[in-house]
């Protein structure tokens, strides 16, 4: 049976303790990440750390996406000025 939680268990990196297990479940809270009953797989820890890097790459390649608007945006500002001033 799957739990309906907001958290699924994972794994995260902490600069002190190192690798932590941040639990989602009662199952994995009780016995381990063994006994999750968040999903039927259970996520490794390199497994959540590729999905965290491929989140943020999607986030940067937005953010690049909309610099690249916006200085096409200026550039065509800048156009504009530099014919009326001549």
């Amino acid at each position: 049976m799957l739990c309906r939680c907001r958290v699924k268990c994972h794994y995260t990196y902490d600069k002190e303790a190192g690798k932590v297990l941040i639990p989602g479940c009662w199952g994995t809270a009780i016995h381990g990440i063994e006994s999750c009953s968040c999903r039927n797989t259970i996520e490794t820890f390199e497994e959540y750390e590729n999905d965290k890097y491929k989140n943020k790459l999607k986030e940067l390649s937005q953010q690049i996406i909309e610099l690249e608007k916006y200085n096409a945006q200026l550039q065509r500002t800048i156009k504009k000025l530099l014919c009326h001033i001549q």
